[in-house]
């Protein structure tokens, strides 16, 4: 063997180890890697019991808990950071963040993110005190000559105002639930898996009646400028599906309303 072919023999065997790594960096097994050691940065919007920026104890939202389980038994660390809801959205839509925590889907969201399997439903409906005898209602519009609550500032508010109806507005959930309660109104217009919790940890789960007027889905919303984006959900639908099939999510969730709820 001449030379230049004993050369070219010895590079391309130096070349071949080098190339067979590259390949291996870039296949999705190191992106679990990395993010085994990189982590997963997530901005979130306070909405519990979803969601809870403060726990007063150990109830850190059952979402949370869900993205917790599943990129735990990943052994991807998380690092959730809390913002009002805009700047969250924002945030990771322009890449600072790996994901948000939970958004619906949109035409407009949908160049901006990937969106993972349903996690839940937001149903949004009244409730009504479940010792009386109020009737059901079929759209808000029928709530005329009705009392109704509603929170200050939701944009469930401005429905209700577009549809020319004047609510009562306490200032936040716990004081529409009490509200309520005391008789102040007749229907409160609001979330149900907020007042059912509230209800809940007040211990009177079964004092109010709920008439769902809409639900609509929502996910775990990862970034398309995370570099691993398609890596990151997969993981995510895949352990969410054990999550499922295990029976934790149904656990998670009866921790907080005393029952598995969607």
């Amino acid at each position: 063997m001449n030379a230049k072919r004993h050369f070219l023999v010895i590079l391309a065997g130096s070349l071949i180890p080098a190339i067979v790594l590259l390949i291996w960096a870039t296949t999705p097994a190191t992106a679990q890697m990395d993010r085994s050691q990189q982590g997963l940065r997530i901005a979130c919007q306070n909405f519990p019991p979803h969601k809870i920026e403060h726990p007063a104890d150990d109830l850190k939202g059952l979402d949370i808990e869900i993205l917790e389980t599943v990129f735990g038994d990943a052994g991807w660390p998380l690092t959730i950071e809390y913002f009002p809801f805009a700047r969250a959205l924002r945030s990771a839509q322009e890449g600072l963040y790996d994901a948000n925590c939970g958004c619906s889907f949109s035409e407009e969201r949908a160049p901006h993110f990937l969106f993972s399997d349903v996690m839940g439903h937001i149903e949004v409906g009244l409730f009504t005190r479940a010792d009386g005898s109020i009737p059901a209602i079929g759209d808000i519009v029928d709530l005329e000559d009705k009392t109704v609550g509603v929170v200050a500032g939701y944009v469930l508010n401005q429905e209700l105002e577009q549809a020319g109806l004047v609510p009562i507005t306490p200032h936040d959930n716990l004081q529409a639930y009490k509200m309520l309660v005391a008789g102040r109104f007749e229907y409160l217009y609001s979330y149900r898996h907020t007042i059912d919790y509230i209800a809940h940890q007040d211990g009177r789960a079964g004092a109010l009646r709920f008439q769902s007027l809409r639900a609509t889905p929502y996910y775990f919303c990862v970034s398309r400028k995370a570099p691993d984006a398609q890596a990151i959900i997969d993981r995510f639908n895949s352990g969410f599906r054990k999550l499922m099939e295990r029976g934790t999510v149904k656990d998670i969730r009866r921790r907080y309303f005393g029952r598995p709820s969607s």
